[in-house]
Parts: C-alpha cells; sequence; structure tokens
C-alpha cells in the first residue's frame, strides 16, 4: 500500500497544528507522542516551532510517533523520528508523556482519544476529529467521550480545515482537549514496598522464532521477563529513595538539598524538593531517562545474539546504525523482537549483495586496469577481479626499520574482504583465519615476506602494498559471476 493510499490518511496542515498546540505550555522539558502520527506533520511541526532550534531553546523536546503503515513509517524514519510502535490501539506505554496530540483517522477517532486517555498517566490529550463524532453520539464509546469532554475538557470546532491540505476532504472537523490530573497520593511516603518479580524462566526450549532465527524463544521470553522487572522495580526503588531521604530529615539537622555529602551517597532520583507535584515531576523525567537506557541496552543484547554485524562490511554496517538506532527507540516485547529477526532474515540477500559487493570494490578500485566507477559507469567488458589482487599503502615498516607492522586505520578494509568472502562462502567469520591475523602472524616471522590466511596466500613489500592471491579458484569465480549479477552485468537468463 503506497503512501497516500493509506485509509483515512490526511496530513495535518500547519494552520491545524498551530491552532492545536498553541494553547499548551512549552516550558521546561517535554514529552509528547503522537499516534497514528501518518507521514510526521504534527511532528515536523513541533521540532520547528518548539524544539531546540527555537529561539535557542534550553529544554529537551522528545516526541515519539506510532505509525501502522509501513510506507508512512519509512517517511517518519526518513525524517529521523522516532518510531516506537506500529498500532496506537494496542500499545502500552514504558514511557510517561506530558502530551500526547494526534489527528487520528476519521474512522477510528473515537477509539484513539478513549485509549489515549486510558493510557495517559496525566497530562493534556489533543485530538481531531470529525465532528459528527460529538455531534452524533449514537454509540457507547462516542457518550463516553462527550462525558469526558463535559468533565475534564472541551471542544473546538474548526469546520473543513482540510479543503486546501496535502490530501483535500470537506469533513467538518473538531479539536478535542482534554487535561488528565494524577492523583499525587500516589507520590505520598506511604509506600507499599518493591515487590517480588522473581520468575522461574521455564519455557520450552524447541520453541523457535522461525527456522533461520539465531535466538530461541525461551531467550526471547526470558530477555523480555527481566527487562519488564527492571521496569517495575525502578518504580520501587524510587520510592525507597525518597522515602529514606524523608527519614533522613528527621534524624539530619541539614535539609537534604543543602547537605552535599548526603547528596553524594543518594541516588539523583531522590527528589530535593517536598511537593508531591514536584515529586511526580521529577519521577516522570528521570522514569523516562532509565527507559530509554535500559530499552537501548536490552536490544543491544539482542543485536549481539543476532551475530549479524559479523558479516557487514565497515559500510554495510554504517547502513545498518540507522536501522538499529530505531529499533532501539521501539518498545521491548517479544513481538517486536520477532520482527526484528524476521526482518533480518528478509533482507539476508540485500546484506548479502552490499557486502559482497563493498568487498569487490575495495579488491578493483586500486588497479589501473581493473577499475570499476560505480557512479554512470557503462561498458560491455565482463570487469572482474583476478587471481592476484595488489592492494596499496596496506603495510608500513616498523618505526626502527626492524619489520612490518598494519596501521590499525587498515584493519576495517582488509577485514571488510574476508567478510564479503565469507557471506559467499558461507564460512563462520569467527572461526576463520583472517586476512589481517594472518599478516600478523606473518610480521612475526622476519625471515620473510610471505603470510598466509583462509581465503589468501600474500606478499606484502617495504613500500606498503600488498598482494593477495586467491587459493580458491572456484571462489574466486563465483565471487565475480555474483557482482556481475548483482550489477547487472550481465544478462537475465544467465
Amino acid at each position: 500500500m503506497g503512501v497516500y493510499e493509506a485509509i483515512d490518511f490526511y496530513p495535518t496542515p500547519d494552520s491545524v497544528i498551530e491552532k492545536m498546540v498553541e494553547p499548551l505550555d512549552w516550558e521546561g522539558d517535554k514529552t509528547i507522542l503522537e499516534p497514528s502520527a501518518g507521514s510526521g506533520n504534527i511532528a515536523d511541526y513541533l521540532q520547528k516551532h518548539h524544539g531546540r532550534e527555537r529561539y535557542s531553546r534550553q529544554y529537551d523536546l522528545n516526541i515519539a510517533c506510532i505509525e501502522q503503515n509501513a510506507d508512512l513509517r519509512g517517511v517518519l524514519h526518513s525524517k529521523k523520528h522516532t518510531v516506537i510502535a506500529n498500532d496506537f490501539l494496542k500499545y502500552k506505554p514504558e514511557q510517561y508523556y506530558n502530551y500526547i496530540i494526534m489527528n487520528p483517522p476519521f474512522s477510528k477517532g473515537v477509539e484513539h482519544i478513549i485509549h489515549a486517555w486510558n493510557i495517559m498517566k496525566s497530562g493534556s490529550i489533543v485530538c481531531l476529529l470529525n465532528a459528527e463524532t460529538t455531534l452524533n453520539p449514537h454509540t457507547k464509546n462516542r457518550q463516553l467521550l462527550n462525558t469526558l469532554i463535559e468533565d475534564f475538557g472541551s471542544v473546538e470546532y474548526i469546520g473543513a480545515c482540510f479543503l486546501e491540505g496535502e490530501r483535500s476532504t470537506n469533513v467538518e472537523v473538531v479539536i478535542v482537549r482534554l487535561e488528565k490530573k494524577e492523583d499525587l497520593n500516589c507520590f505520598d511516603f506511604l509506600f507499599d514496598g518493591m515487590g517480588d518479580h522473581e520468575k522461574t524462566m521455564n519455557y520450552d526450549e524447541t520453541d523457535t522464532i522461525n527456522d533461520n532465527a539465531p535466538m530461541q524463544m525461551n531467550e526471547v521470553k526470558a530477555l523480555v521477563d527481566v527487562y519488564n522487572a527492571i521496569r517495575s522495580e525502578y518504580e520501587g526503588y524510587f520510592k525507597h529513595a525518597q522515602r529514606i531521604s524523608y527519614l533522613i530529615s528527621h534524624i539530619s539537622e541539614n535539609s537534604y538539598s543543602n547537605d552535599a555529602e548526603l547528596e553524594k551517597l543518594m541516588s539523583p532520583l531522590c527528589a530535593k524538593n517536598s511537593k508531591k507535584e514536584d515529586r511526580k515531576e521529577q519521577y516522570y523525567k528521570y522514569n523516562n531517562d532509565f527507559i530509554k537506557y535500559i530499552r537501548a541496552e536490552a536490544w543491544k543484547m539482542v543485536f549481539g545474539k543476532s551475530n549479524i554485524t559479523q558479516f557487514m562490511t565497515e559500510k554495510v554496517r554504517r547502513n545498518f546504525q540507522d536501522f538499529q538506532s530505531t529499533s532501539q527507540a521501539g518498545q521491548f516485547t517479544e513481538d517486536n523482537i520477532k520482527m526484528f529477526f524476521d526482518n533480518i532474515f528478509l533482507n539476508r540477500e540485500t546484506i548479502l549483495k552490499e557486502s559482497i559487493i563493498e568487498a569487490f570494490d575495495l579488491m578493483t578500485k586500486y588497479h589501473k586496469d581493473n577499475r570499476v566507477h560505480i557512479e554512470g559507469w557503462k561498458t560491455d567488458k565482463a570487469w572482474k577481479v583476478g587471481k592476484k589482487v595488489i592492494l596499496p599503502y596496506v603495510v608500513e615498516l616498523n618505526w626502527n626499520k626492524s619489520g612490518f607492522r598494519m596501521p590499525y586505520s587498515n584493519a576495517n578494509t582488509i577485514n571488510d574482504i574476508d567478510k564479503g568472502l565469507c557471506m559467499l562462502s558461507g564460512k563462520n567469520y569467527n572461526t576463520i583465519c583472517t586476512t589481517y591475523q594472518g599478516l600478523e602472524r606473518g610480521f612475526e616471522d622476519k625471515t620473510n615476506n610471505n603470510a598466509y590466511s583462509t581465503f589468501f596466500d600474500m606478499k606484502y613489500y617495504k613500500k606498503g602494498s600488498l598482494h593477495l592471491t586467491f587459493k580458491d579458484e572456484k571462489l574466486l569465480e563465483r565471487f565475480n559471476l555474483t557482482v556481475a549479477k548483482f550489477r547487472s552485468w550481465l544478462p537475465k537468463e544467465m
């Protein structure tokens, strides 16, 4: 489904967004959720008009987006927006939000705003809705919404505001505002304790994500259980830290906020102010920062388990980092972990292709008779890597001229060639003798200038050049043929 084929996709005009957000308080750090974000018009506007770039703003503006349509998620990723989930109506937040600002699909608008109310801890909800949603309360959800508006909010009729929009519609629209205030007694000092979150991780070892996944379902469930237990225990930790601070005030002449020594000993999670409102705001801030930290750490564990980066060349790895940072923004759930591994499996051919081509380019770009220009290159010749490859400026003499060394900056280039060949041959990069390792061993023997790796016989010279000779001519032939196919240098039927 293309971007403009998405159901009920009507990007919000800036003039409407301005009306939506103008009454909100933008002082201080803000964490904002945009459900069903579409192409990110609201997030774009907020970054432009209320982000750090605006009037040298000193506060953080953290915006999270949710979007179900895959093409629109791609648009959000391209704009560097943080996408944390796909389906808002199934979303259970880990973070606390000051504002939920949204233009949901008109056909599901009432479900969106009620779900937003249910998941909101405290803060403001601003939502565009089809005016009929409030004018014609013929369903229980619409009746509930009108009750919420009567008790906690307001409604503003703005007419057919999408007539001049990016996608036009004559639907009459309203802005619904709801304000939810949390019972501050929950931030009192009468805490129940940490709770018991110990759980036996006893899962079926045969339960797998798919036949090609590097992690078993028992590992995934265990990681998610630990992650959720950390989140829960953090709240107890925060409350206990505050209680310790409160009790110390009864035996210490110095107030907590003025006692530098105590402040060193106590966690920064202890609120310095006695007002419940201040403790709430501090908890929300630290909780959100903490969630980001443990979520990123948990995803790093998954990336490590995936073992995918061992085959990636430096260029491919840089491209993968964007995907990795996007994934780390997503919630750490079993479904999202499964989706990650499914995506890796579905894109394995692309990773293979890019890694092999990168290795090919590294071995051909220095050859005057075998040079490949990627941009605008046209020829009917079958360009290829020869059995012997010469790479200049790879090695150098030690400072005392007693032997050779390889500058650390060259290690990635050499390793990338091996990774491309591992992808093609099916060998495990972690178990082969890499070109770099072979050279290191060769440097130890100062009687000659020979070295050997899994894929190459090697010679190195004082002028810095490295000569690589393929050991396996069938692998070389397959290597050249594979690149030729990837680059469409051969007829499709070959």
